[in-house]
């Protein structure tokens, strides 16, 4: 008889498989489990962001999404030094 007639083959002990002395699978019973949510909740993206902010979708054409960008946040300084959108005007000019 040597060392290896000990080791623990086909053997179940404590709901634990041993094969060749090693644990083969980890059968722990599992008591306290907690059910996952369905859909998980991700936050919004950039992209998605910026969409919703033009009022866009996804079906929208990049030409339109150029031109929705640049009417949202196509700025310039008067020469006040206030933030206005391009080819807008705060400011009257009496004569």
């Amino acid at each position: 008889m040597n060392d290896l007639d000990n080791i623990k083959h086909d053997i179940i002990e404590g709901n634990i498989e041993y094969k060749y002395g090693v644990p083969s699978k980890n059968v722990l019973p599992f008591t306290d489990l907690i059910p996952a949510p369905e859909q998980p909740i991700l936050p919004k993206t950039a992209t998605e962001n910026l969409y919703e902010l033009l009022e866009m979708d996804k079906d929208s054409s990049y030409e339109s999404l150029v031109l929705r960008y640049h009417q949202e946040f196509n700025t310039e300084l008067d020469m006040y030094g206030d933030i206005v959108k391009a080819g807008e005007t705060k400011h009257e000019v009496s004569w």
